[in-house]
C-alpha cells in the first residue's frame, strides 16, 4: 500500500490531534480496558450527536437557541432518547424533537 503524502498543515493538525487525544487519555484517568471503551463509547456518543445536530442545523437553516426564521413552519420542540445501534453496541443519544418535519433515521 502506498503511504499518502501529507502536506506541512495536515501533518501539523495531526500532530496537534494526536496531542489532544493524549491529553484526552490521560486527564480520564483509565486504568483498565473498561476505562477505555467506556471513553470510546462517550467519544461516539459525543460525536454521532454532534454531527445529528450539524445536519439539523443544515436542513432548518438555523443553529440550536437561534432565533427561527421568520418563513420556516419547522422548530425544535425539545428533545427525546433515542438508541442507535453500533459494532460496540447501543448508545443512547439525546435526539431533538421537531414539529411540522418528518426525518426518517437509518439505524
Amino acid at each position: 500500500m502506498a503511504k499518502i503524502k501529507l502536506s506541512k498543515e495536515e501533518k501539523a493538525a495531526q500532530k496537534a490531534r494526536q496531542q489532544q487525544i493524549q491529553q484526552l487519555w490521560q486527564s480520564a484517568d483509565i486504568k483498565d480496558i473498561a476505562g477505555v471503551e467506556s471513553l470510546v463509547q462517550e467519544m461516539k456518543k459525543v460525536l454521532i450527536e454532534d454531527m445529528y445536530q450539524a445536519e439539523l442545523d443544515t436542513h432548518l437553516g438555523y443553529g440550536k437557541n437561534e432565533e427561527r426564521p421568520e418563513n420556516s413552519e419547522n422548530y425544535r420542540n425539545g428533545t427525546y432518547h433515542k438508541f442507535v445501534k453500533t459494532r460496540d453496541g447501543e448508545l443512547e443519544l439525546g435526539a431533538c424533537l421537531l414539529s411540522h418535519l418528518r426525518i426518517k433515521f437509518m439505524n
